[in-house]
């Protein structure tokens, strides 16, 4: 069932779905107390959504783990990441926190797939998409204050 989605499963079907493995509720899953999303960026925003609601019958809604390196600033695993607010514990462990990787692999890695690669999968940084047309930086630098603002108070120009 290489490369089928949620959404494309039939009931009482187990599909892979980009490394993590789903369920669905038509399969006669209900009443989730723990659900369990590994490589959550890479799982696409409608299978999280139709996920999400197998936890409404548990009390307080069940816990929710999304577990992923970044790929992006895009999908919901950034927007829960960045926009969540207070309802989501973050934990961030980039690999030179972690004694157990030596420094030698890590420029090993870092040489082999490149910056952005290696600060996305191994520093845990959420890096522009490569499709953007403009970077943020730049749509950022254009912005100021320092103009007066066009009308008056009560709306008179």
């Amino acid at each position: 069932m290489q490369g089928r989605q949620a959404e494309d499963a039939v009931a009482g079907e187990w599909i892979e779905d980009c490394g993590g493995v789903v369920a669905l509720e038509d399969a006669g899953i209900k009443d989730v107390s723990l659900m369990l999303i590994d490589e959550a960026a890479e799982v696409s925003d409608a299978a999280y959504w139709r996920l999400r609601p197998m936890r409404a019958t548990v009390e307080h809604g069940g816990w929710l783990w999304l577990m992923s390196t970044p790929q992006g600033r895009r999908g919901f695993f950034y927007h829960e990441w960045e926009n969540g607010g207070p309802r989501w514990t973050r934990i961030a462990v980039p690999a030179t926190e972690c004694p157990r990787i030596s420094a030698e692999f890590l420029e090993e890695e870092r040489e082999s797939m490149g910056d952005r690669w290696f600060r996305q999968e191994f520093l845990c940084e959420f890096l522009e998409t490569r499709s953007s047309l403009f970077q943020e930086e730049d749509i950022e630098n254009c912005l100021f204050d320092a103009l007066p603002p066009f009308w008056r108070s009560g709306g008179e120009y």
